[in-house]
């Protein structure tokens, strides 16, 4: 299965026998398990097993798909709960709806819930959210305690998933019958939910959670992409509620639960969000801590807390990332000084949870040395807790590993900063207003393809105020279809907060902004960018985690009319891959089709940033400084970029490289202190005494870059 979060540099292509295998292996171990573990404790285990896992990979639709941390997920896998033990008692009872269905009804509850409370708490990433999340699973946990007609009170509801009769000689009385059904769906949720991270609307998941501003410059409500993807993913939550349900035959308020919710994030950050397989694997080990660890001590609620700080400080990637950072290790066969540094610290790491036990259960005795008495068993030696050699020994374990693994992470390479982080801190280069004529030899040619004859972009009296400070002077702009517009000022004149009024992120305080005659003054961004204008951004604002053929594909999934597409597969749709790989040869990014977008070199982030304006299908463009932070040669370039990929189109460019900017435009806006101060062709500008005054702080033009 492949990762959902996390990747390498460069996303690899599985061979095509690889998957067909790997489900096979899972499905055949899913079936296969309760036929090999036949023992009551096996069973139990199993079916708490794989309810688990589709409770964990539903929460991590949210949390590692879309980057919501949810503190009420419990309260879609206990209305699922609730709702399938109802249909048990009132369906399930007289045969009209088989048992194996329920789980069903249970999903269907909760997705309807979430269709309704989901709308509220999506409307707002990151805090927001979670704590919208965490009010309304306290809301719901008090409800459930407030209409006993529904939720049974503090005694619950109680079913029978044997009333309804024996179809088929099953009645999923046996407890091997049920872990059956339990591992069948458990084997058909993971295929859907890993289906939908494959899926239109999943691969905007992954976009809302890395950069959900920018999503909305691609045509795509932010707000709609996590809320639909909420609404399954507490389907998927409800169905293993409903598992729940006739696992145990009885549902309490107890399952809405703030410490339920906590385990649900507790399971799925131990094994690894940003992995599919990592909910599967945190579920199994914690499933595992519960049941076993708790019969062999009486401390393990403290273990299963310090699991997961461990997990969190010292490898965030969660289990999953470290195993598969070992198995590229072993694969590659570094064996040599990395093999060995890994080596040591497995060593101590061992000696450092060997001690960590130690002092655990010494001082957990110490305190109920009254009841347990002053001798404990540990490892079968009798070890007396009132005595300072085993705490010393216990100690000097836990020290000596934790040096050993000091040592050997000294001479360990440290990460570095990328490219883009690099060259973004570099300064931008501000080219003199009057240019040497002999300047522009390596400039680009402008687009000139012809003007039309009507505006397509009207402002009238646009103005930005925030309080008492105006920001921007109610200014008036007209430009036509196929014009190139260039505008200019001093740093803080109000350029980037022009754009921002155009393309909708901010409202203006005053004035009209009409698109084709179309009033787009107030309108979201998404809104704006479907009429047929769309920006890019003076710092690249990509989707960091994700492919640059992902990235170009989300921006054409929306003029392509794949919307909020969740039942056809992104790579089943080749004329988005085809005009992709188009685009990425126009842009010269041939080469980095699979490479991370946070992994490119600074001038490839600019390029696939201009790339999603262009693939949005837009035919007016705001290109916000495209060529900051770049040496002369690649602002020369990268201005030729432009010109060659944005013939025919209608633009606006923000850009203080003079010599870039000429070979790019029929006309220059120059704005200054939030006034606009000329609008006419370069030339004119270039000769304006008063925007030399206001641009260049002297009127003299001869002295101009002296």
């Amino acid at each position: 299965m492949a990762e959902a979060g996390v990747h390498p540099r460069r996303i690899g292509t599985a061979k095509p026998w690889q998957p067909p295998l790997i489900w096979g292996a899972y499905a055949l171990t899913l079936l296969g398990a309760p036929l090999v573990f036949d023992s009551g404790l096996g069973q139990t285990i199993l079916a708490q097993m794989g309810i688990a896992i589709i409770a964990c990979l539903s929460y991590n639709l949210l949390l590692g798909q879309g980057g919501m941390l949810s503190f009420g997920h419990a309260v879609y896998t206990g209305m699922g709960a609730f709702l399938a033990i109802h249909t048990l008692n009132h369906f399930g009872a007289g045969g009209s709806l088989p048992v194996s269905l329920v789980p069903l009804a249970g999903g269907l509850g909760s997705a309807a819930l979430a269709l309704a409370l989901g709308w509220v708490c999506t409307r707002r990433p990151g805090t927001a959210f979670a704590m919208i999340t965490f009010g309304l699973g306290e809301l719901v946990w008090a409800a459930a305690l407030m209409f006993p007609g529904f939720f049974g009170g503090e005694a619950g509801i109680s079913g029978n998933r044997v009333a309804g009769g024996v179809p088929w000689g099953i009645s999923f009385g046996p407890q091997h019958q049920l872990v059956m059904l339990i591992a069948a769906y458990t084997l058909g949720c993971t295929a859907l939910m890993f289906a939908f991270t494959r899926t239109p609307l999943g691969r905007l998941l992954n976009a809302a959670r890395d950069n959900s501003p920018r999503l909305a410059y691609l045509g795509h409500d932010p707000h709609r992409v996590r809320w639909q993807s909420f609404v399954i993913s507490a389907f998927f939550a409800g169905v293993a509620g409903g598992l729940a349900a006739l696992n145990f035959e009885l549902v309490t308020a107890e399952v809405f639960s703030a410490e339920r919710s906590a385990a649900y994030l507790l399971f799925t950050m131990l094994g690894g969000s940003g992995h599919f397989v990592g909910p599967i694997i945190g579920a199994i080990l914690m499933v595992l801590a519960y049941t076993l660890l708790s019969g062999l001590t009486q401390a393990w609620l403290l273990y299963v807390g310090l699991a997961f700080v461990g997990v969190v400080m010292l490898a965030p990637g969660g289990v999953s990332a470290l195993a598969l950072s070992v198995w590229r290790t072993v694969r590659h066969g570094r064996h040599g000084q990395a093999g060995r540094r890994m080596a040591v610290q497995v060593v101590a790491w061992v000696m450092m949870l060997a001690g960590l036990v130690g002092l655990v259960e010494l001082l957990y005795h110490l305190q109920q040395q009254e009841v347990l008495g002053t001798v404990m068993r540990l490892g079968g030696l009798n070890v007396p807790v009132n005595q300072p050699g085993p705490w010393w020994t216990a100690a000097g374990f836990f020290l000596a590993g934790l040096l050993l693994l000091r040592h050997s992470q000294r001479g360990q390479p440290q990460a570095q900063g990328t490219p883009a982080a690099d060259q973004a801190g570099r300064a931008l280069e501000i080219r003199p207003l009057v240019a040497d004529p002999v300047d522009r030899a390596g400039a680009p040619a402008a687009p000139h393809v012809g003007v039309g004859t009507a505006p397509v972009l009207v402002l009238e009296q646009v103005g930005k105020c925030f309080g008492s400070a105006q920001i921007l002077q109610p200014l008036s702009l007209e430009v036509f279809a196929g014009e190139s517009i260039g505008i200019i000022g001093p740093n803080g004149a109000g350029k980037s907060t022009l754009f921002d009024l155009i393309s909708g992120r901010q409202a203006p305080s005053g004035g009209q902004i009409r698109l084709r005659g179309a009033r787009i003054d107030g309108l979201a961004p998404y809104e704006i960018s479907r009429m047929g204008l769309t920006r890019s951004f003076q710092t690249s604002a990509l989707f960091a985690r994700l492919s640059v053929l992902d990235n170009l594909r989300c921006a054409l999934l929306w003029s392509h009319g794949y919307h909020y597409v969740f039942w056809r597969s992104l790579d089943g749709l080749p004329e988005l891959t085809t005009q992709a790989d188009q685009l990425m040869q126009s842009l010269q990014l041939g080469a980095q089709r699979e490479t991370l977008a946070q992994h490119l070199n600074y001038a490839d982030q600019r390029a696939l940033e201009l790339g999603l304006a262009l693939a949005v299908g837009a035919q007016i463009l705001l290109l916000d400084e495209p060529t900051a932070g770049m040496s002369r040669a690649q602002a020369n370039h990268f201005g030729q970029l432009i010109g060659r990929t944005c013939a025919g189109k209608t633009l606006l460019i923000v850009e203080h490289d003079m010599q870039v900017l000429y070979g790019l435009v029929d006309k220059i806006a120059v704005i200054s202190a939030g006034e606009l101060l000329a609008f006419d062709t370069p030339a004119a500008v270039r000769a304006n005494a008063r925007v030399q005054q206001a641009y260049l702080g002297q009127s003299d033009p001869s002295k101009a870059g002296s």
